[in-house]
């Protein structure tokens, strides 16, 4: 087998996965059927759900039962799904959801943002729906690292150097943001660098896995914070 196949098919898995997922999670057929039977707020919370389910499925569930059973006989390197962490990192990996916090606290305060975010836009946020978010973020987020600096670079950093697959995955990465918008494109160029610089250094998806997630989720609370149409309600279930 071509040394360069398990890089290719996993991209082509990409493209194919995130063209079914905006084509599914975009009709507007179904976001209107669900506000239409739920109601606006109802009606979008479960939008985002179900896009966040659909995610997974394409992005996580399909490519690795094409991957595993399909080249069951090959190899394929999955050093990268186990969870390790490099002892000398352990600091700057416990420091770096200090400076993702930091980053939000500046960054998603600002209208742009909390225009956006959080993606459920609910205006109050009590217990049960800040947990939901949580959830759905993660196994999303998960899905995502699994697809990108797990099979993806995985597999190119064994055909090639390190240097074309970070950069092959950073041109990817940025391209499945383009319905998202020219700003989600922008910065998902430094991310795509911070995720696969996590990924190489630590020798696994679970940091890097960990850090994207903190970063989603904490954009979204402080988010709702500053936005003066959203509130908190902890005392809501």
């Amino acid at each position: 087998m071509n040394a360069y196949f398990i890089p290719a098919l996993v991209t082509i898995l990409i493209v194919v996965a995130f063209l079914a997922y905006y084509f599914t999670v975009f009709s507007k057929r179904i976001n209107s059927a669900l506000a239409n039977r739920f109601g606006e707020t109802n009606g979008n919370v479960i939008a985002i759900v179900f896009q966040r389910m659909v995610g997974i499925t394409f992005f996580a569930v399909i490519p690795i039962m094409v991957i595993v059973f399909w080249l069951k006989n090959h190899s394929l390197s999955l050093d990268y799904f186990f969870p390790y962490i490099n002892p000398t990192l352990t600091p700057w990996i416990l420091g770096f959801p200090v400076v993702i916090l930091a980053i939000n606290l500046f960054v998603s305060k600002k209208e742009d943002n909390y225009k956006r975010y959080p993606q459920m836009r609910a205006p109050e946020w009590g217990v049960g729906l800040i947990l939901l978010n949580a959830v759905t973020w993660g196994v999303y987020v998960l899905a995502y690292e699994f697809l990108f600096r797990g099979f993806l670079l995985g597999s190119m950093v064994e055909v090639t150097n390190v240097y074309v697959a970070v950069g092959f995955n950073i041109i990817l990465y940025a391209t499945v943001h383009i319905p998202k918008g020219k700003k989600e494109v922008i910065a998902s160029l430094p991310g795509g660098i911070i995720w696969c610089a996590l990924t190489l250094a630590t020798g696994s998806i679970w940091a890097c896995f960990f850090a994207h997630w903190f970063f989603a989720i904490s954009n979204d609370y402080v988010a709702i914070y500053a936005n003066p149409q959203m509130r908190y309600n902890f005392r809501k279930f």
